[in-house]
């Protein structure tokens, strides 16, 4: 990859995250917020079975009739270790988690207080705790990841999806964002869909380690509703930069995690790619919708 129109960590900060107005900034770093509205625009999310507000919430909820899997997330979160996923109850006060470790009623009521408290949020202060809908790995990934979902970030500038990736989870990364190094990253061709380059430990792979079958060359599901999704949410949001975090759900298909105002440099990496070149051909573009959008990006990135 050439140096030349790499984008750096001050050139991110100061030429494209600076163009997200105060507000927007604040919508990206509330997940309600942001699921409240994407679900106004008719934009999928995992669905919320529960928002934890205050103790007085906590003590009111019967836990004795809890889902049997779900996702216990901050509402300001950052990093995936801070959230809680259960895959299911093995008897009436015990669960186990995405990790295969037995979880208690008493010891969820103890992270969502600590969630409360604001243990996990990235400004510090106290804090939201939600309980969502767990989201099924669509059988297409089965083959080439280990059985963590996937996420998909799509970069968009400007209404235009301009690079995109997908994160792949293997056994050693168990879904932690502070093992993100064990992440399969494997580059997604904005025009077809297709995976390409794949790194993992900052070298370039073919195939998973866990799986043994190959990352790249792999079609990714429902790709046109991928960028649909990913430039509607930029649309309704009003984030000029972003990146849309995109999972796609066995029964919900392509769904919006979050969406990030401070977009991911790395994405640079997997692609073997320079992002700031990318972002100079969409400047002056203005697309009228999201379709327009696809097809800008799509003939500026065909290669």
């Amino acid at each position: 990859m050439s140096r030349k129109n790499i984008l750096t960590m001050n050139d991110r900060n100061f030429t494209y995250v600076s163009q997200n107005s105060i507000d927007a900034m604040r919508l990206a770093d509330d997940k309600l917020a942001t699921k409240n509205l994407m679900l106004e625009n008719n934009i999928s999310t995992p669905d919320l079975y529960q928002v934890f507000k205050n103790r007085n919430d906590l003590l009111n909820y019967d836990f004795w009739k809890i889902p049997d899997d779900f996702v216990l997330k901050p509402n300001a979160w950052l990093w995936w270790e801070w959230i809680m996923v259960i895959v299911a109850r093995k008897d009436k006060n015990t669960f186990i988690s995405a990790s295969g470790k037995e979880i208690t009623i008493s010891e969820i009521k103890n992270h969502i207080v600590e969630t409360l408290e604001g243990w996990f949020s990235i400004n510090g202060g106290s804090d939201l705790c939600l309980m969502e809908k767990r989201l099924i790995l669509d059988p297409m990934f089965h083959d080439i990841c280990y059985k963590w979902i996937p996420d998909i970030r799509v970069i968009v500038y400007k209404n235009i999806p301009v690079m995109a990736m997908v994160r792949l989870p293997t056994k050693m990364s168990e879904w932690k964002a502070n093992l993100h190094l064990w992440w399969v990253w494997a580059w997604i061709d904005i025009v077809t869909g297709i995976t390409n380059h794949a790194v993992m430990l900052w070298k370039q792979i073919e195939i998973n380690p866990d799986t043994s079958n190959p990352v790249t060359w792999v079609q990714i599901p429902h790709w046109e509703k991928v960028l649909e999704i990913a430039v509607r949410s930029q649309q309704v949001s009003g984030i000029s930069y972003l990146w849309a975090d995109i999972v796609i759900d066995k029964e919900l298909w392509p769904v919006i995690l979050e969406l990030n105002a401070r977009p991911w440099l790395a994405i640079q990496i997997s692609n073997m790619e320079p992002l700031k070149s990318r972002l100079l051909k969409v400047e002056n573009e203005n697309p009228k919708d999201f379709q327009e959008a696809i097809n800008i990006a799509k003939n500026y990135f065909n290669k």
